[in-house]
């Protein structure tokens, strides 16, 4: 009788409907309820394995005390709670749970849930690393090198680097490395430092290749080898992701550097000025002063075989860096929130840069470009208002994401300068870019000039010529000027004297 009175009411509700669509309603009713019970049962299956585990660890259930522990840190299945995640990992570190007195010390560390503690965190790191914990091995180790949650003591930071080194982790081993090499906390012994760089090289760890290059060339602990020190500076120049934030700033464009003399004197390595020439380009994208050999490398050097080396170090970026450093893709690390923007604003794809730059507006203080440009203005010149650069960057920024050109150059060109920010080519590079495709002439005529010297960009002389170009045809004479060089010499253009 209830199926029939369902049918009825299909019926009533949906005239004309064939039977074919009677029986696909009534099958999706049936799926839904399905689905519904199915929800419902998961969901008491959930809420009675979570009591379960309640139980178990009350009564001293290590294992259960610990997943309970997990649950209230991440906030699965239970409201997120970094007190309670605490008082269970306490309840299990106790009763020698490994990974309960890692998480334990993490917390007293970081100060989440509990009171911040290093002597704590120390104590737990302790009781994990002596139960072979790796990782609180090495923290261990970094702890008592830094003095921090107990005595400085290297010899027991070279005990806990060496403990978690044998275990293989690359970062001890390079430590360990460090320790020999330099007899801190240790004698000093090259031989060994030698041999921990190399267990950590062999696993891709930048820093060890690096300092194992450094070795080969001094022939410490080793014999002396240019070959090999080329090898390994390759290795440690090529690497995409860099152990430390630290070596990725200095490390590898150290490395790109070394090579780059190598190249062009011929050490370990035949001469080759267009090698040569490429990994100059990559230190100096990164920030590095190569002007002295860069003049030095362009006397020896053809128009043919500077473009050759460009393209290699173009080819070298794609590979390696995703071509961070070009014009097509833009972002700005310490200008998060605008980041996205200004990738959308350098894209191709019009609809979606607008659909962002509307996003960004509408989280901007509300009021129009051209104010907050003025006010900006009144900031950094000291009209009406104390001269302050830090006020003009911020109204500065208001305006160059509601897409003022002007504003834009301006925070190019603070970022520049470092005035109000810290100083940063790269982020300067990125608001030039986004100026010039608004055809802002100042903006394309230091941009090409940035792709002219290879400042804070990969140097490219098509590119030079391109912005130059399109600065010339505004009218802009410093750009004429240099255009007519570039054609004179032939550099990103066809040798043409007329």
């Amino acid at each position: 009788m209830r199926k029939l009175t369902f049918l009825f009411l299909i019926v009533l509700l949906y005239p004309g409907i064939s039977k074919a669509g009677i029986l696909e309603t009534l099958l999706f009713a049936r799926l839904n309820t399905v689905l519904l019970a199915g929800a419902n049962s998961d969901a008491n299956q959930a809420s009675s394995r979570i009591e379960k585990m309640k139980k178990a660890a009350v009564q001293g259930d290590a294992k259960a005390q610990f997943n309970l522990a997990e649950m209230y840190h991440k906030g699965q299945g239970v409201r997120k709670s970094y007190s309670d995640a605490a008082i269970w990992y306490i309840m299990a570190a106790r009763q020698g749970h490994e990974e309960s007195q890692f998480k334990l010390a993490v917390m007293y560390y970081k100060g989440e849930g509990v009171q911040q503690d290093y002597s704590k965190a120390v104590h737990w790191y302790t009781k994990a690393a002596e139960q072979g914990h790796t990782i609180s091995q090495k923290v261990l180790a970094l702890m008592y090198d830094l003095g921090k949650g107990a005595q400085q003591d290297s010899s027991k930071a070279v005990h806990w680097f060496a403990k978690a080194a044998e275990q293989g982790d690359a970062s001890a081993q390079c430590n360990l490395a460090v320790k020999y090499e330099i007899g801190e906390g240790v004698q000093q012994d090259y031989s060994k430092a030698v041999h921990w760089y190399i267990k950590a090289a062999v696993q891709g760890y930048a820093e060890s290749q690096f300092n194992l290059a450094e070795m080969y060339r001094k022939g410490q602990g080793v014999h002396k080898s240019y070959r090999e020190a080329a090898h390994w500076y390759t290795k440690a120049a090529s690497s995409c992701q860099s152990s430390t934030p630290i070596f990725a700033e200095q490390g590898v464009v150290a490395a790109q550097y070394i090579l780059a003399e190598m190249y062009y004197n011929g050490e370990g390595v035949i001469k080759d000025y267009v090698v040569s020439y490429k990994w100059l380009l990559l230190a100096g994208k990164s920030g590095r002063d190569v002007s002295d050999l860069k003049v030095s490398l362009k006397k020896k050097m053809t128009p043919a075989q500077i473009a050759q080396a460009q393209r290699l170090a173009r080819q070298f970026v794609a590979k390696h860096e995703n071509d961070s450093g070009s014009d097509k893709q833009v972002d700005v690390p310490g200008q998060k929130s605008y980041g996205s923007v200004l990738l959308a604003d350098a894209s191709s794809d019009a609809n979606q840069a607008s659909s962002r730059i509307e996003k960004m507006k509408k989280d901007a203080e509300q009021g129009d470009a051209e104010a907050h440009f003025n006010r900006a203005e009144m900031y950094r010149k000291g009209e009406g208002v104390q001269q302050d650069y830090s006020k003009a960057f911020h109204w500065y920024t208001k305006a160059a994401v509601q897409g003022h050109a002007k504003a834009r150059f301006n925070l190019a060109e603070m970022y520049r300068k470092g005035q109000g920010v810290r100083k940063s080519y790269r982020d300067a590079a990125l608001w030039y870019i986004v100026a010039a495709r608004q055809g802002h002439a100042e903006s394309q005529y230091i941009l090409a000039l940035m792709y002219y010297e290879g400042e804070s960009v990969l140097e490219d002389y098509s590119k030079a010529f391109h912005w130059y170009t399109k600065a010339a045809e505004q009218g802009h004479a410093e750009s004429q000027s240099d255009l007519a060089v570039m054609y004179y010499e032939g550099e990103g253009v066809q040798q043409d004297y007329s």
